[in-house]
């Protein structure tokens, strides 16, 4: 077990380096402490998690989305994730090295910040079917609908396999948001190779909208509203329907409401791939450090 508690300020981060390799992560649990214990919504988002391995940076998240539960202290419990109301978070992906790993925290407040972080390791046997853990985040705000548009979660450039997703989405008015349809396409097909019928139906609920609810492999963590108005998180692992690719994937999520609206959508992608392997999606400061938005009180 290797621990770090370390209080950060404002427009700072710190590292923690991990063992030399080769090696995996095994678990990593994480406490944060802010001066306004009230704003856990603002903590988790504002709060950025990376992560190098064997000097590729591999991981760039705002803490809440990385452990699915969105821009806030929702309730998770499922295979690789854990959020306590104690907020406590615990992620268990599996994250091999060669080399050398390590850990920063982004501060991207006006407030200090203290991490409390516990991370297990243990030893790898490295060989060339290895592969690096990566966490993508991408955020919009204001995607209008109409019209319909595909948005693109992200786009992998390398060989490995695509493993889960969380999709945090404010929406401004009281109507239900995920009509649209989920589209895959893998290495050079032109046509998707997987084309879904709607939100509800790729994160295992149908027919929303529905309560909120957590399972090993897919969960509806936040829903503020129950006509959807609001945030709502979602999130999938693919357990047991990794996506496999050679050259690439792209994935992208219709956007289609049952009325106009503007929503916000912050996406997180989980896949594994061999050392090398790149993505359109960058990290994005500014989008971090962004106020978390809430319906204004008798709106709802």
């Amino acid at each position: 077990m290797h621990a770090l508690e370390q209080t950060i300020a404002p427009g700072g981060s710190v590292t923690m380096a991990l063992p030399p390799g080769a090696a995996a992560v095994r678990q990593i649990g994480i406490h944060l402490r802010r001066g306004e214990e009230h704003q856990p919504n603002a903590a988790l988002h504002s709060t950025v998690i990376s992560a190098e391995f064997d000097g590729e940076q591999t991981v760039w998240c705002p803490m809440g989305d990385f452990f699915g539960a969105g821009p806030g202290l929702s309730f998770v419990h499922s295979w690789y994730r854990t959020v306590s109301v104690y907020r406590q978070m615990v992620c268990r992906w599996v994250m091999p090295y060669a080399k050398s790993a390590t850990l920063t925290f982004h501060n991207f407040s006006d407030q200090p910040l203290t991490v409390q972080a516990e991370v297990m390791t243990s030893e790898w046997a490295w060989d060339d079917r290895s592969m690096h853990f990566h966490a993508n985040w991408k955020f919009e705000a204001g995607i209008p609908c109409p019209p319909l548009r595909d948005w693109n979660f992200i786009e992998t450039r390398g060989r490995g396999v695509y493993v889960g997703d969380t999709l945090a989405i404010f929406n401004p008015i009281a109507s239900w948001y995920g009509e649209g349809t989920e589209k895959i396409w893998v290495d050079a097909e032109g046509f998707p190779t997987h084309m879904g019928t709607g939100n509800e139906d790729y994160y295992n609920f149908s027919w929303a909208p529905r309560a909120t609810f957590n399972l090993p492999f897919a969960s509806h963590v936040r829903s503020d509203e129950i006509r959807t108005q609001g945030h709502n998180v979602l999130t999938r692992t693919r357990n047991l329907d990794g996506i496999p690719f050679r050259q690439r994937l792209r994935m992208d999520v219709e956007v289609n409401t049952w009325k106009p609206s503007e929503l916000d959508y912050a996406a997180t992608t989980y896949w594994y791939a061999l050392p090398g392997a790149t993505s359109n999606v960058s990290p994005v400061p500014a989008a971090a450090a962004r106020a978390v938005p809430c319906i204004p009180l008798g709106q709802a």
